[in-house]
């Protein structure tokens, strides 16, 4: 299997060399590039990296919504992935909304922390089950304005596997529909919700009442 791709991006030297030299010890990650933080800087990629690590225990969090905006703008096939310090559930809204498809600590062992890369990178995000039920009470107004009984049958459909963190090719393949069909029905399930990704179709979901258990979206660090 081929090294998932990372670009590394960090608020100081200390962190930046410390995530590259962790993720450089794994032959399943490889870093791309190492780029001290900042807005509007972006190196030219022949191929785009699968995952942006953005780490940071400093950083305000007005910053770090640019900074994923940024990365989503430049590379929207990328998972943001945030290493940070706890954060109001608040705050990690902000981020969802701005692109952010998986926050963890940045106490984690390098183990762990590697495995947060190959799981944000194959199914699209990594939500912490302790913000869940704050999440779910911040975005339930979006429910009441765009309920789940406005999609059709099919798009519910999709919008179940995508919230469990099943990829397109996975629920196409198990649909035994192409992926440019279940790539379509997201974008509209999406515009119905009014969400602009996985992270926040999957606390939507959850508001909603489906049952994710089985899925990958609560991931305990």
């Amino acid at each position: 299997m081929e090294p998932v791709r990372v670009v590394a991006i960090a608020d100081s030297v200390f962190v930046l060399e410390g995530i590259t030299s962790l993720l450089g010890q794994s032959e399943t990650c490889e870093v791309m590039s190492a780029l001290l933080m900042t807005v509007g800087r972006w190196p030219l990629f022949y191929i785009s990296p699968q995952v942006i690590l953005i780490a940071t225990t400093t950083t305000p969090s007005t910053t770090i919504c640019r900074l994923i905006e940024e990365a989503k703008r430049r590379y929207p096939e990328s998972a943001v992935l945030l290493v940070g310090v706890s954060q109001p559930a608040e705050v990690i809204a902000a981020y969802i909304n701005a692109g952010l498809n998986g926050f963890v600590h940045h106490d984690l062992s390098p183990v762990q922390l590697t495995q947060a890369v190959l799981d944000v990178a194959r199914y699209g995000l990594i939500l912490d089950a302790m913000f869940v039920p704050k999440l779910q009470q911040m975005l339930q107004h979006d429910l009441d304005e765009a309920p789940l009984s406005s999609l059709t049958a099919r798009e519910l459909e999709i919008v179940r596997h995508a919230a469990k963190g099943r990829t397109n090719h996975e629920i196409a393949a198990d649909l035994q529909v192409s992926v440019n069909t279940v790539k379509a029905h997201l974008r509209n399930a999406y515009e119905k919700l009014n969400v602009a990704s996985r992270a926040e179709l999957a606390v939507l979901a959850l508001s909603a009442g489906m049952k994710l258990s089985e899925g990958r979206v609560a991931y305990l660090v």
